[in-house]
């Protein structure tokens, strides 16, 4: 098939450069790389450009162009502030009524939509209201635990065993611990972090036993990253939360309607 040849009243002489004259750019149009613009999907145009410029097309949408990405400075403190009051990433995600890889795309591009990052921040302002007016004190964490060195006994044994199958030179790619420290070490930690939609940190902080007892969420969604839930109740157990009362604590469970 012969190659479509580019249009010079729309594109730099080397291809690198497209003219917008779209919602923005009308009066003034301008010349932008190609980075600037979304590609088709679909159709006898698949993989060329659209016609306006993302600020164009965003803006005819009624979008703030200059809102278009939040960068991760600005938007860290407020996941990690939710994660602390709701208890996972998995979880912030459902209250703002979106699947969890969209939070996790935004951590592994550094950047969000700033659609995303007011809803992260509507959601923190909620919460926060409502911690001032709930009888139960956020800062003291959920109601019901894991102790510590059980979940920690488990988290050893999962590490060891991925250790002992996938040694690092046999699959990283390279010959010496340096070069792995280089090309950057992705281990059970990185893993289960990841699966469980929590801040690698924390994982970490629970295998060291750094933390005196895990919230029942975050060791519910590493149980089941590491496909150990049918050990609930046999070598890990539940218990109330030391730093609830009695009373708090009977009123969480008569809420949930467990007793």
């Amino acid at each position: 098939m012969k190659e479509r040849k580019l249009r010079s009243d729309r594109y730099s002489e080397n291809g690198e450069l497209k003219k917008c004259s779209g919602f923005l750019h009308r009066e003034n149009p301008v010349m932008l790389p190609l980075s600037h613009f979304h590609m088709l999907k679909s159709g006898h145009m698949a993989g060329k450009p659209m016609a306006e410029c993302i600020e164009c097309w965003r803006s005819r949408r009624g979008l703030d162009p200059a809102q278009r990405r939040v960068d991760r400075a600005e938007w860290v403190p407020v996941m990690t502030r939710l994660i602390e009051i709701v208890g996972s990433q998995a979880e912030v995600a459902r209250k703002i009524g979106r699947f969890p890889s969209t939070l996790s795309r935004a951590k592994t591009n550094n950047q969000m939509g700033a659609d995303l990052f007011r809803d992260m921040q509507n959601l923190l302002r909620d919460v926060e209201v409502e911690q001032k007016g709930n009888h139960v004190n956020w800062k003291r964490g959920e109601a019901e635990v894991v102790d510590a060195h059980e979940f920690s006994v488990i988290l050893k044994k999962f590490a060891e065993d991925w250790l002992r199958e996938r040694p690092k030179n046999s699959w990283s790619g390279t010959e010496t611990l340096e070069e792995d420290e280089k090309e950057g070490f992705y281990g059970p930690v990185d893993w289960l972090a990841e699966k469980a939609e929590l801040n690698v940190r924390r994982v970490q902080a629970f295998l060291n036993e750094e933390i005196e007892n895990v919230p029942l969420s975050q060791a519910d969604a590493l149980m089941q990253a590491m496909n150990l839930t049918h050990l609930w109740g046999i070598t890990i157990h539940v218990k109330p939360n030391p730093q609830w009362s009695m009373e708090s604590y009977m009123a969480y469970m008569k809420e949930r309607g467990c007793i």
